[in-house]
């Protein structure tokens, strides 16, 4: 998980779209081999959620596969707080591609109490008010 962290976090700073596509393949690679070697790590779980989550967004396709993951993440009481907090962000995302706002907000909100410095909970509760 800490690869893929760091690949993903290396396609910000790449400028070349092909190249970050390369970074993303190799993160999700990394995301499979630690899912294979546990099945259950949360964290890797919370990885791979987030890129259903997202690309349901996205495209506007259905969010239940990236929600799966998430509740199976959520499970892992080894989570940090952090982690908790990106779950409860993930889930209002899901919630605001249906087009349910009202439990996108309560995700956001839920995020920000576990982790009240959830720098993206903030944005999508500000992004929104203000359309």
């Amino acid at each position: 998980t800490q690869q893929a962290t760091a690949l993903i976090a290396a396609s910000r700073a790449v400028p070349s779209v092909l190249e970050k596509g390369d970074c993303f393949s190799a993160a999700r690679a990394a995301i499979a081999q630690a899912l294979a070697l546990v099945p259950d790590h949360g964290p890797a779980l919370l990885q791979e959620a987030q890129y259903f989550v997202m690309m349901a967004y996205r495209n506007g396709d259905d969010p239940d596969r990236g929600e799966a993951l998430l509740e199976r993440a959520g499970a892992d009481q080894s989570l940090t707080r952090r982690e908790r907090a990106e779950v409860a962000f993930y889930r209002g995302i899901a919630a605001r591609t249906r087009g349910d706002e009202s439990s996108a907000k309560s995700g956001f909100a839920r995020s920000l109490a576990i982790d009240p410095t959830f720098r993206p909970a903030m944005l999508a509760t500000m992004d929104h008010q203000r359309g």
